[in-house]
């Protein structure tokens, strides 16, 4: 994966290992997340953010004997929240000191959901399972939006603005 600017040029975003990186989402002060990809002979994926130049596992931004391990981080808004999946399912990063927050999605919303965004007021829109079905949803103020799906047997929401217009 990349960063790009007029005053940068792009810039790298692959690790120095054999392994590979996937820029998924940046907000508006540059903070990239994304899933990077360890190297041989495990490949094991983990969540990132790159800030400045500087990787970060998420796994280092929160308090040490968590039990989370961060596969993937979908997005960020510019209050630094981030939304991923886990070993334990959808998350919720809240920055803190000296540690984020972990809120696992599953506990607020009461059906297991993979975040696919999040805007810059806090909504969260993505899949989740329910009844055996996975449909789209959104979350704002603490309301869970069941959107459901066009007939078929999924249903997938990608994306959340401001105005919580949702796309999928």
């Amino acid at each position: 994966s990349f960063f790009w600017s007029e005053e940068t040029g792009r810039i790298d975003l692959t690790p120095d290992w054999d392994g590979g990186s996937l820029g998924r989402a940046m907000n508006n002060t540059d903070v990239i997340v994304g899933q990077l990809k360890g190297p041989w002979p495990d490949y094991t994926k983990f969540a990132f953010l790159w800030k400045r130049g500087r990787w970060t596992k998420l796994a280092d931004l929160v308090a040490p004997g968590s039990g989370w391990t961060f596969a993937d981080a979908f997005d960020i808004n510019d209050a630094g929240q981030i939304v991923g999946q886990g070993n334990r399912g959808g998350f919720l990063l809240i920055p803190g000191e000296p540690y984020y927050e972990i809120v696992r999605l599953r506990d607020r919303l009461g059906y297991e959901v993979t975040p696919y965004a999040i805007n810059n007021s806090g909504a969260i829109a993505g899949t989740a399972s329910v009844n055996t079905r996975k449909v789209a949803f959104l979350w704002s103020d603490n309301t869970f939006h069941r959107i459901g799906t066009l007939g078929g047997d999924e249903g997938h929401a990608l994306d959340v603005n401001e105005s919580l217009q949702v796309v999928g």
